[in-house]
């Protein structure tokens, strides 16, 4: 639909004579246009975008660009004549331009249609609709006059005169317009010059497509439990408010059911270049959520009174509709609970490094009945360090997926570059390197500004695209263009690119990125038609990583380039430290724990949650706030991540007094000198534990080591020691149970022994006078059997 009320009659005169003399280039100069007039003010009107269409430019497009929105008078005085137009300025050519469009002026929008009326007066705070259509193309003087593909960036410009007669306008609506082909024109439509008739197309070669969306929410589970827990314990209840109709999570999925429908032309192609990255602490928290769950009263009080959750059956619908679409699309898993991968290095926990990375992708597997990717890090932040590239590459993970620059290569043209070989500096060897797969980071910077709020990424420029304020519609259309932008950035007429545009394009949003459904399927429908027309092909992630890893390949090689934007939102030291003494103390209290075929409780199963805590402890989630809201909530992660290692201190702590040696009370006397020791070993626990007993006693006591014991779940077992004493009277011992490798276990205690056995001394002169007697009765013996009298009788003969 044409917009009504055109007004600037002599300047559609003018531009139409020029074009009739010299004809219509793509981009005119600026001496040859009429310069609209300057803003006095800006934002005393403020334009707010609420629909574009179409969201990007195909051959089966409609005619004509229509734009939607409000206008408000920000003035403390009417204003009348509000006008709208919408002007162009050229295709983008290099990242720069793609990551600086904000900051045109309105003179690089050289291409302006005429004024469209949209209301005569407009009081002070008063706000207006409207919406105004204008051609791609034609010879009528009032269109955009596109005559190539590309991505161009458009503003709509709105102005007003105040009631003193000075023009005020707002420049700020302003978003990229992807243009893959031209609508044809009519046959009654006019052509203002060859160039119309048939849209410049150049042969190219498709670039590759891969699609990573998340599925991912911060850590809901509260602290404080271990394997044996029967009700998951929540800290909140919102995370059944994402799951609902109209939630995060559930608009996330939404986005992709409607976007791979089978009636939708192309979904088979998108979905061959979709992959779903999911948290696995979200599924774990969810697949609980199904069987009833609880939530603390007191976030602050993660152990304390709770009430009954709401999401039960939300959660079971949810995890249902997340099986569904894992049987039709790839999975793959981000790191547990989006924990921060230099933390997670730097903690030096092999153990909880495992849980995070691997583990965590198997239990996926489990729980969505499917064949989850691996041999993949997918960064909470897109960036990695060199401490922890070498963690990656100490795990059976093969490669990480981080924004191009990160990494600062050899090549000599790094924009173009896929993949690279990172050189990790360490010690053990001067020839260790990490394959990495790399997106490009100006692109990134555009979709993470999509959705409700724009989010800040580590990897981000000095000069990132994209005021604060402006409009979600807007950010979410940049967004859709800088996906398109690698496959229709300039090329010459045998392919070669005229730009610094990445080869290939791969999306990779920020894990809480928050976009409405519609606002995916705009993204996904996007990347389907650039799909369907060949600009683009898919490449599916399974197929990036084994073409990283390939080892017959040449890459070119890199080294890292961690941002300070990352180190300013990372885990405190002393968190890290706290978290680091706590993982050790539950691997050591690993060590006492017994397998038993009997049970179903695992030892790993059962130390689960504790491992799980450090993990959420160390998370990325909430460390960096969305642009323009307050810095005050980072310190909620920090204040939650030490509330968890807390717990995970107490509840070790908990464990070790529940392995235990009971005192017998009283005095325990020893039959002998090699009478054993019976005392009673205690564990209530629900799994075996393995225990070793230290004894310290006096010298002159002596007890054996029994070496190891095995405590039955919830039971006792009496443990006889052997033991031996020289001397006679009551002493005291010392004896405490402790882990196979001698970590201690429950309190020490003390008994009080009496031994009635004699000293050694003693033993030997009684041995002694013994063998002596025996000697003086065989010899009395000796001479009574020869009939002779014994010479000891002499003296004493009978009378």
């Amino acid at each position: 639909m044409r917009s009504p009320a055109m007004t600037a009659v002599p300047l559609v005169a003018l531009m139409m004579l020029m074009l009739a003399v010299v004809g219509y280039p793509s981009q005119l100069p600026a001496s040859a246009q009429t310069t609209p007039p300057t803003s006095l003010t800006d934002h005393e009107l403020q334009v707010t975008l609420d629909g574009i269409n179409p969201t990007i430019v195909t051959s089966g497009s409609a005619q004509t660009l229509t734009v939607s929105g409000t206008v408000t008078n920000n003035t403390s005085s009417p204003v009348s004549a509000v006008n709208i137009r919408m002007q162009r300025a050229a295709p983008v050519k290099s990242q720069n331009e793609l990551r600086t469009t904000d900051t045109l002026s309105e003179a690089n929008y050289q291409i302006f249609t005429p004024n469209s009326r949209i209301a005569d007066t407009l009081d002070a705070g008063e706000t207006t609709a409207f919406s105004v259509s204008f051609p791609f193309r034609g010879g009528t003087g009032d269109s955009l006059h596109f005559r190539e593909s590309g991505v161009f960036p458009i503003l709509v410009n709105a102005t007003a005169t105040t009631s003193t007669g000075f023009n005020v306008q707002d420049l700020s609506a302003r978003f990229l317009l992807p243009v893959l082909d031209l609508p044809a024109l009519p046959d009654s439509e006019p052509t203002d010059d060859e160039g119309d008739d048939a849209p410049e197309a150049t042969e190219r070669q498709p670039v590759p497509l891969t699609l990573v969306w998340p599925l991912v929410d911060k850590p809901r589970v509260a602290p404080g439990s271990t394997g044996d827990a029967q009700v998951l314990r929540l800290l909140d209840d919102d995370l059944a408010e994402s799951l609902s109709a109209g939630g995060r999570l559930d608009q996330a999925l939404t986005a992709v059911e409607r976007a791979i429908a089978p009636e939708i032309p192309g979904s088979q192609l998108l979905a061959s270049a979709l992959c779903l990255a999911i948290d696995p602490d979200l599924v774990l928290t969810v697949r609980g959520m199904q069987s009833g769950y609880q939530v603390v009263l007191d976030p602050d009080d993660p152990t304390g009174p709770t009430t009954v959750g709401t999401g039960s059956v939300i959660a079971g619908v949810w995890l249902d509709r997340l099986r569904t679409l894992a049987e039709q699309l790839c999975t793959v898993a981000t790191p547990s609970a989006q924990v921060d991968l230099e933390a997670l290095a730097r903690i030096q926990q092999p153990a909880i490094a495992h849980r995070a990375l691997v583990a965590s992708t198997e239990a996926l597997s489990t729980i969505l009945g499917t064949t989850t990717l691996g041999g993949i890090a997918l960064p909470d932040s897109a960036v990695i360090s060199n401490q922890s590239a070498s963690m990656i590459a100490d795990t059976p993970l093969r490669t990480a997926l981080i924004a191009s620059n990160n990494a600062a290569t050899d090549s000599s043209e790094p924009y173009r570059e896929r993949f690279a070989n990172i050189s990790i500096d360490d010690a053990r060897s001067a020839d260790r390197t990490l394959p990495v797969m790399l997106f490009d980071a100006t692109v990134g910077e555009l979709i993470a500004a999509a959705g409700e709020q724009p989010i800040p990424v580590n990897y981000a420029s000095a000069t990132p695209n994209g005021d604060v304020t402006k409009d979600r519609v807007a950010r979410s259309q940049d967004a859709v263009g800088a996906l398109s932008w690698a496959a229709l950035a300039p090329r010459s007429d045998s392919d070669e690119p005229l730009s610094d545009a990445p080869s290939s394009i791969v999306i990779s949003p920020p894990p809480h990125w928050d976009v409405t459904s519609v606002e995916g399927v705009q993204l996904f429908t996007a990347a389907t038609q650039l799909l369907e027309s060949g600009k683009a092909r898919p490449e599916p992630l399974a197929a990036l990583i084994t073409e990283a890893t390939r080892s017959d390949r040449d890459r070119p090689s890199g080294i890292l380039q961690y941002p300070q934007s990352h180190e300013d939102v990372r885990v405190p030291e002393a968190l890290l430290e706290r978290a680091g003494r706590a993982s050790l103390e539950v691997e050591e209290f690993r060590t006492a724990l017994a397998d038993d075929p009997s049970i179903a409780l695992t030892p790993d199963a059962f130390l689960a949650p504790l491992r799980n805590d450090i993990i959420r402890a160390l998370s990325m989630s909430g460390r960096v706030s969305p642009i323009g809201t307050s810095n005050e909530a980072q310190d909620e992660p920090d204040r939650m991540g030490r509330k968890r290692i807390k717990s995970v201190e107490n509840s070790v702590a908990f464990l070790h007094e529940q392995v235990t040696v009971l005192n017998p009370g009283g005095v325990h006397t020893l039959a002998s000198a090699q009478s054993p020791l019976l005392l009673v070993a205690r564990n209530n626990l629900p799994i075996p534990v393995r225990v070793r007993l230290q004894v310290d006693a006096p010298v002159g006591v002596f007890f054996e080591d029994i070496g190891v014991q095995q405590l039955p779940p919830r039971g006792s077992r009496q443990l006889s020691i052997p033991t031996e004493v020289s001397y006679n009277r009551q002493f005291a011992v010392d004896l405490q149970l402790t882990t196979p490798d001698n970590h201690v276990l429950g309190e020490a205690i003390r008994i009080s022994v009496r031994s009635t056995a004699y000293g050694r001394i003693m033993t030997i002169l009684t041995a002694t006078a013994g063998f002596i007697l025996l000697l003086l009765a065989g010899r009395r013996l000796w001479h009574r059997f020869r009939g002779q009298p014994d010479p000891a009788d002499e003296g004493h003969e009978p009378t």
